[in-house]
C-alpha cells in the first residue's frame, strides 16, 4: 500500500463500533448516503465481525487513522464486491466538518485503490453520488473518476427519488 505521511488505514474492528454507529444514525450523513433507517449496536458489531471474511461479506471498512494525533477521521468502504469481474462499489466519510477539505479523503481512496490491487487484483471502481453532494463529485473527479451517468434513485419505500451520479475508475497495476 503506499505510504502517506498523514493517514493509515486498518480494518474495521469491534472497538470501532461506538464511532461507526454514531456515523451510521447521523441523520446528515443520510443525506449524502443510501441509508434511511437506524441500525442497533448489534447490527454495527454483526457487520464488523462479518467483514473479517471479506471475500464471503463482498465488502470492507478501513478506517482512516490521522498518523500524528491516531484520531479516527473517518472511513473508507468496498461494498457489493464482485470477485468474477472484480470490480466494488466504493465510498469515504470523513466524519468531522473541520477536517473536510484537506485531502484526507482523496489520499484515503489512493491508499484504498493500491491496497485492493496489492491484495484482491480488483481491476474496477463504481462510485455513486448524490448531485447535490458537491464536495464528494468535486472529490472523485480529483481522483480521476469518470462520470459515467445520472440515475434518479429511490430514498425509501415511502419516499422520492434523488439524482445520483455514477463515477467509475479503472485501475492500474
Amino acid at each position: 500500500m503506499m505510504p502517506s505521511s498523514r493517514i493509515a488505514l486498518r480494518p474495521a474492528t469491534l472497538a470501532d463500533a461506538d464511532i461507526i454507529l454514531d456515523w451510521e444514525n447521523n441523520l446528515e450523513n443520510w443525506a449524502v448516503s443510501n441509508n434511511d433507517s437506524p441500525y442497533s449496536l448489534i447490527n454495527i458489531q454483526m457487520l464488523i465481525l462479518s467483514l473479517r471474511n471479506i471475500r464471503k461479506a463482498c465488502q470492507a471498512r478501513y478506517m482512516i487513522i490521522e498518523i500524528n494525533s491516531d484520531r479516527i477521521l473517518g472511513s473508507v468502504d468496498l461494498y457489493e464486491i464482485d470477485w468474477d469481474k472484480l470490480t466494488a462499489g466504493v465510498g469515504v466519510l470523513i466524519s468531522d466538518p473541520s477536517d473536510r477539505s484537506k485531502g484526507f479523503a482523496s489520499e484515503a481512496l489512493l491508499m484504498l485503490e493500491q491496497l485492493v490491487i496489492e491484495e484482491w487484483d480488483l481491476k474496477h471502481f463504481n462510485a455513486e453520488v448524490h448531485l447535490t453532494n458537491i464536495p464528494s463529485i468535486k472529490l472523485f473527479e480529483n481522483c480521476n473518476y469518470v462520470k459515467k451517468d445520472v440515475v434518479h434513485k429511490a430514498l425509501s419505500p415511502n419516499g422520492g427519488y434523488i439524482e445520483t451520479i455514477l463515477f467509475e475508475k479503472w485501475l492500474k497495476n
